[in-house]
């Protein structure tokens, strides 16, 4: 069960349930032809939003639009428990994938989304 309330976002074929607050912000990625494979609007409650982009070549595509700041693009290992047995991400990650996300302050969403929708606007077909 999701922590937060969600709804369903969609673009050219791609649906997803995503929070709330954070809906406006995955659409546009998918706009700008972002992939995205989760995403959370408080990750891990620290005021933070967080997204895991489809490969490294979306993380960098983003990186691209939106620039060096406010967000810090972030990799991450994940790594099997002493069990063995699977990763903690809750996302049906296979153990030893290689996640590219990003984590940046809520606060910053509204930039980061400025910066998406003039990206969006100025390549969108006339």
């Amino acid at each position: 069960m999701p922590y937060h309330r969600q709804v369903r976002v969609r673009h050219a074929g791609v649906q997803a349930n995503v929070d709330h607050k954070i809906a406006p912000l995955i659409r546009e990625l998918w706009r700008a032809g972002i992939a995205t494979r989760a995403s959370c609007q408080d990750f891990d409650r620290t005021a933070c939003v967080w997204v895991v982009f489809g490969d490294k070549r979306a993380a960098r595509r983003f990186r691209a639009i939106v620039g060096q700041s406010p967000p810090v693009l972030r990799t991450t290992l994940s790594a099997a428990d002493k069990a063995g047995a699977t990763d903690h991400t809750g996302d049906d990650v296979a153990v030893g994938t290689v996640l590219f996300h990003i984590l940046f302050p809520r606060r910053d969403l509204s930039a980061v989304l400025a910066h998406l929708r003039r990206y969006n606007r100025s390549h969108m077909p006339k």
